[in-house]
C-alpha cells in the first residue's frame, strides 16, 4: 500500500452572485450543486456554472446522479420523492425528509432517521428494506451505512458497515468504527473514508484506509473549517467549498 500523499492546492473560484450553495452529487463526473436561494440545481464544469433545472419554490433538490434527479417536497406534513430521469418523473410518498440518501442512477438508498428504517426508491415506488441505519454511501454495488455502537455514548460511537446489494440477508461487514459520523464520504471501491475522528480530545477531520486501516488526520486552515465539502471524481481531491462563493480549497490524494 504506497503511502498517502497529501498536496494541499488552493484554488478560486468565484461567481457574480453570493448564494446559497449545497452540494448534491454528479453528472458525468462534475460536481452538482443546488442553489437554495434561486431554486436551481447547477453543474460546476472547467470552473463554469451552469444551470441543469430549475424547480418550484417549497421543492429541494436533493440528490443527483447522472441523469437522475432526485427532489424533496412536504406537503402538509407529509413527504414526497420526486423522481426524475429524462421524460419520466415519480412521485412517492416516504415516511420523512431526505437527509441521508445515497445510490446510483438506476436505484436510490435512504434513511428515516426516526427509526433507522432504509428504503429503496426507484420508478417501481419504495421498498423497506432488512436494514437499520444511516445511509452514508454506494459504490462497487454496497451499500454503506453507520450505526451508534451504544445509545449512552454521546459522541465518537458510530460504527460504518457495507453490504453487498442483491443479498440483504448476508451478514453486513464492518469497515470502520469510533467516528463522529456526521461527515462520512466513502471513497471509490470502498478503499478510503472520510469523517471525523476523536483525536488528543478534539474531533478531527481524517481518511481511513479500510483495508490496513491506516487513519491520517488532515490539517485544515482555519479559514475552511466550516466549510462544506465532497470529493472530486475528476481530480481525486477533497474539495472544500465556500456555500456563498463557491470558493474551493482542494486536498489532493495520491494513491
Amino acid at each position: 500500500m504506497k503511502k498517502l500523499l497529501l498536496v494541499q492546492l488552493l484554488s478560486l473560484f468565484s461567481v457574480c452572485y453570493a448564494d446559497n450553495f449545497n452540494f448534491i452529487g454528479y453528472r458525468d463526473s462534475c460536481p452538482v450543486f443546488f442553489n437554495n436561494t434561486k431554486h436551481e440545481i447547477v453543474i460546476k464544469k472547467n470552473d463554469t456554472l451552469r444551470i441543469i433545472k430549475k424547480i418550484n419554490t417549497g421543492i429541494k433538490a436533493i440528490f443527483v446522479k447522472n441523469e437522475l434527479i432526485v427532489l424533496e417536497s412536504n406537503e402538509n406534513g407529509n413527504y414526497f420523492a420526486h423522481l426524475i430521469k429524462g421524460e419520466r418523473e415519480k412521485k412517492i410518498p416516504i415516511t420523512g425528509d431526505l437527509t441521508f440518501i445515497t445510490g446510483n442512477e438506476n436505484m436510490i438508498f435512504h434513511s428515516d432517521f426516526s427509526t433507522s428504517e432504509i428504503y429503496m426508491l426507484s420508478f417501481e415506488g419504495s421498498k423497506k428494506m432488512n436494514l437499520k441505519g444511516l445511509v452514508v454511501g454506494f459504490d462497487e454495488n454496497c451499500l454503506y451505512y453507520s450505526k451508534e455502537n451504544n445509545a449512552e455514548i454521546i459522541s465518537a460511537n458510530v460504527e460504518i458497515y457495507k453490504v453487498e446489494i442483491g443479498d440483504f440477508n448476508l451478514k453486513s461487514e464492518l469497515v470502520a468504527s469510533n467516528l463522529a459520523g456526521e461527515k462520512t464520504i466513502i471513497l471509490p471501491k470502498g478503499r478510503k473514508i472520510v469523517d471525523e475522528k476523536l483525536h488528543k480530545g478534539k474531533f478531527r477531520l481524517c481518511i481511513i484506509e479500510t483495508i490496513s486501516e491506516k487513519i491520517v488526520f488532515l490539517d485544515l486552515p482555519k479559514e475552511i473549517k466550516h466549510f462544506g465539502f465532497y470529493y472530486s471524481l475528476e481530480k481525486n481531491t477533497l474539495d472544500f467549498y465556500n456555500n456563498e462563493t463557491l470558493e474551493i480549497y482542494s486536498i489532493l490524494l495520491a494513491d
